[in-house]
């Protein structure tokens, strides 16, 4: 039996609105055993050359990804989709649809940095500079920091957001987002694969069958904001519509709560057996999640082991298995 793979899906940098740069997310990845990493930051495609080119260094193999932040009309509802499995920063369509979404969500951040200033709160000016030069747009993260130097899993950090930002707090203001359908309609147009991001945060379970007329391949099972009971959801509806499940910690390091690794999946590559391991989740795993091979060369739906498979053997990472057409085990893994 071959070693399995271990990959966080859903990892953020400072090309959106983590913490850590490309560099230090896949150093840790690598002292924590990861295989796989997924960069799915903010909106862009921005800096995935960067990542490829660092991945050999790390031992760790590096799938080019993005979340893009939408919205569904007639569900009232937002939507994360996930587009993973990229070659490069090429992506026409992608670029086309998020450029106009990143210039709206920028403006709103100076609008809300010019709304504290209005108001005689002070920020650290040197501090949001820096993060502007990192990221392809400043978010309220950055500016968070810029106000306060409490972690943000305190509670000082979180009164002080929601007072800001929420509850008709003075920096609170919506942005349109793009529509789910066109999200999916431009990670396939680009090549990705379409995943929809942690449907438990939003409650947008009900988007499943429709985006999955349009090319969705897979749902998020595995995420901080999910249980047991969001597992058995998208494990149904992964089987009734044919998709796939993922994983990933939707980390931002300091910005955020979830370290990395914390809801990683592991793909056992080289067993025949199609069930979750016993010792954490004994559901069922959908075959489509099993099948280790070629896109176009497999009888089964090619799923999630196609695509740890394809990344690792086109960018060279340590477990390229591309060509085979066995089955395997997919399963949230215990704490390395």
């Amino acid at each position: 039996m071959e070693s399995p793979l271990y990959a966080d899906l859903h990892v953020h940098t400072t090309i959106s609105d983590g913490s850590d740069d490309f560099e230090e997310v896949l150093a840790q990845a690598a002292t924590l055993g990861l295989t796989h990493v997924a960069f799915t930051n903010h909106d862009t495609v921005t800096g995935l050359s960067q990542a490829f080119d660092l991945q050999e260094r790390f031992n760790v193999t590096v799938i080019g990804g993005i979340e893009i932040s939408a919205w569904d009309a007639a569900e009232n509802t937002k939507a994360h989709i996930i587009g993973l499995g990229f070659e490069s920063e090429r992506a026409p369509a992608i670029q086309a649809l998020c450029g106009p979404l990143l210039e709206r969500r920028f403006a709103k951040t100076r609008w809300q940095i010019e709304q504290l200033q209005s108001h005689g709160i002070k920020l650290d000016l040197d501090l949001l500079g820096r993060y502007a030069l990192q990221s392809t747009c400043l978010y309220k993260q950055h500016v968070m920091a810029a106000l306060t130097e409490a972690p943000h899993g305190s509670a000082e950090y979180q009164r002080l957001y929601r007072s800001l930002f929420k509850e008709g707090g003075i920096c609170e203001r919506h942005i349109p987002y793009v529509d789910a359908r066109d999200a999916v309609r431009a990670i396939k147009e680009d090549g990705g694969w379409a995943v929809l991001a942690h449907p438990g945060q939003f409650n947008n379970f009900g988007l499943v069958a429709r985006l999955a007329r349009l090319g969705l391949d897979g749902i998020e099972k595995y995420h901080p904001d999910h249980g047991p009971k969001e597992w058995r959801k998208v494990e149904q509806l992964a089987t009734e519509h044919n998709l796939f499940c993922t994983g990933g910690s939707d980390y931002h390091g300091a910005f955020g709560d979830s370290a990395l690794g914390s809801h990683r999946i592991q793909v056992d590559t080289g067993t025949d057996k199609g069930t979750v391991h016993p010792s954490t989740d004994k559901g069922t795993v959908h075959p489509s999640t099993l099948v280790c091979g070629q896109r176009d060369g497999s009888s089964v739906h090619p799923g999630l082991a196609v695509l740890l498979d394809e990344c690792g053997s086109r960018q060279g990472g340590r477990r390229a298995n591309a060509g085979r057409a066995d089955a395997g085990s997919v399963h949230p893994s215990s704490p390395i």
